[in-house]
C-alpha cells in the first residue's frame, strides 16, 4: 500500500520495524563474519616450532639482504615476530 494513505502511527511502525530489522541483519552479518574469520585463523594456525622456523628463516633473509653487516640479529628476529603478530 501507498504510505501516504496509511495513518501516521502505521508509517512510524513500519519505519521503526524496518530500522530494527536492518540493525538485526547487520549484527547477524557481523557475527557471521567474525565466525568466518575465527575459522580462517584456526585453519592457518601453526605450531610454535613451525612459527619459530618461519621467523628464523625470514630474519636470516633480512640479514642476507644487508650482507650480514652489523650485529642486529635480534632486531631482525623481533621485526619479523612483530610482523607475524600484527597479522594474527
Amino acid at each position: 500500500p501507498d504510505r501516504s494513505s496509511l495513518p501516521i502511527g502505521s508509517v512510524r511502525f513500519i519505519q521503526t520495524t524496518s530500522m530494527i530489522l536492518s540493525k538485526q541483519h547487520k549484527q547477524a552479518t557481523s557475527k557471521q563474519a567474525a565466525e568466518r574469520c575465527a575459522i580462517a585463523k584456526a585453519m592457518c594456525a601453526v605450531s610454535d616450532e613451525v612459527r619459530n622456523v618461519m621467523i628464523a628463516e625470514t630474519a636470516y633473509l633480512f640479514a642476507e639482504q644487508r650482507g650480514f653487516q652489523g650485529d642486529v640479529a635480534l632486531d631482525d628476529w623481533l621485526r619479523v615476530e612483530a610482523e607475524i603478530n600484527a597479522r594474527q
